[in-house]
């Protein structure tokens, strides 16, 4: 080959490198920029304001980096076997790469500042009961709602102006009564605030709810009719049921629902806010995950099941109740989520995000269960009697709240211990007491 051209043919193969070299680190760049900044601009985490949606700035885009997204659906299987083939044409998988997992390193001094956002029918009445029972232990001030009971503005965007009691100081410790989502909470909540909430399978979720508000009665159709109504029919009995974990998380169901690009990027949004989403179906993981990363004891997140349901074997566990004519089966599930596609992304983004956690540190959390499952069974046995449905549950305090709900009687010893007293007060009773503590400790200076 003459020289010129040997020369021509090295001065294009390295021209061709150095492009290759170029949009390699063009690419790792885009990457880290978007992938894997946690802290990212307002604009970029897809915040709400008054319903409006503001999308991030490069949200949905697919990383082609090395690093593994484990956010996509698994279901019940490993993460790179293939999802059952009913839900092969479901939008499950979500595109936005945020955190693969929880960094739970144990803190060494305990937070005390949280807000958790109270979802329904996903045991967050047990959470909101170590929430509350912490705070008075720990003398801290309260969110309390302005008028409802336990609705701190729900079914509205908590805004503190409408929502929320005045309180002494200029922020409060713990917020823990139902809310919906919204930017406005930081406004009364201290800077190094845990945020925190909780999910639930999606069927599961609403033939709890089904049953707890009786829509048998009040709304004459059985639950798979009522799925089939939406979105056109989103409102049942004065609740909403379309999306509805989602409709607590702040975001605007009845306008976004149909935009899977607008739902993977308000969960990427919730996903970088939240520091925990725990998930009922791993609810002691999760209870580890969040003892850790708040520095709190066993003892702080003991609880004993509120507002539950037994079922006809003795476990605690869904009831069957006339209407509700969907197993959970994936046929079932495939009809559900195919309604409510936001719930069923919410739910497994965050459930596939707390598997991986799991499985990166099965040992430990092995170790961990048995520990607190022994810590809790000592108090069981010390605390509880029995547990009976509510109408047979005499001393009031402990009469829970809502359809087919079963609470507890409590041993001698048990009546004598103020903190079996608490384990095993319901919701109703438990928030009346806050109101008089933080009544009483805002009348005398204590809070």
């Amino acid at each position: 080959m003459p020289f010129h051209l040997a020369w021509l043919s090295k001065l294009k193969k390295r021209a061709a490198i150095c492009l290759i070299t170029v949009a390699a680190l063009i690419s790792m760049f885009y990457y880290m920029k978007n992938a894997v900044d946690l802290n990212g601009t307002e604009e970029e985490k897809g915040i709400i304001y008054d319903n409006k949606l503001s999308y991030p700035l490069h949200g949905g885009k697919q990383s082609n980096s090395g690093i593994k997204s484990v956010s996509k659906w698994n279901g019940e299987t490993k993460e790179n076997d293939a999802a059952p083939a009913v839900f092969s044409k479901l939008p499950l998988q979500r595109n936005i790469v945020v955190a693969p997992y929880y960094n739970f390193t144990r803190r060494k001094t305990p937070l005390k500042h949280i807000a958790f956002i109270k979802t329904h029918k996903c045991a967050s009445s047990t959470i909101q009961n170590i929430l509350m029972r912490y705070g008075i232990r720990n003398h801290l001030t309260f969110v309390l709602p302005k008028n409802i009971y336990n609705m701190a503005g729900w079914p509205h965007p908590f805004d503190p102006s409408r929502h929320m009691r005045p309180i002494k100081e200029e922020k409060a410790d713990i917020l823990c009564f139902h809310s919906v989502f919204s930017e406005k909470i930081a406004e009364v909540m201290k800077k190094d605030t845990f945020y925190l909430t909780i999910v639930r399978e999606p069927l599961s979720m609403m033939q709890s709810f089904y049953s707890y508000e009786n829509w048998n009665l009040c709304y004459k159709k059985t639950l798979r009719e009522i799925i089939a109504g939406f979105p056109h029919q989103t409102v049942i009995c004065k609740v909403n049921a379309y999306n509805p974990m989602m409709f607590d998380m702040g975001f605007p169901v009845k306008k976004h629902s149909s935009s899977l690009k607008a739902i993977d990027e308000y969960i990427g949004m919730l996903d970088k806010r939240f520091n925990l989403v725990m998930i009922v179906e791993y609810f002691e993981e999760s209870l580890i995950i969040l003892r850790d990363m708040l520095g709190w004891s066993n003892e702080d997140i003991l609880s004993f099941a509120v507002n539950f349901r037994k079922s006809t074997n003795g476990s605690f566990e869904n009831v069957a109740m006339e209407g509700v004519d969907m197993s959970d089966d994936e046929e079932s599930k495939a009809f559900l989520y195919e309604k409510s596609i936001a719930d069923a992304k919410l739910y497994y983004h965050f459930k596939s995000k707390l598997e991986a956690t799991i499985e990166a540190n099965r040992t430990y959390f092995t170790k961990e269960k048995l520990n607190f499952q022994a810590v809790k069974q000592r108090w069981m046995e010390f605390c509880i009697k029995s547990t009976m449905p509510n109408d047979s549950v005499r001393d009031k305090r402990f009469k829970g709240f809502g359809n087919f709900v079963y609470g507890y009687a409590l041993s001698e010893e048990g009546l004598k211990n103020q903190t079996c007293i608490d384990l095993a007060t319901p919701e109703p009773s438990f928030v009346e007491r806050v109101n008089k503590y933080q009544s009483f400790g805002l009348r005398r200076g204590m809070i």
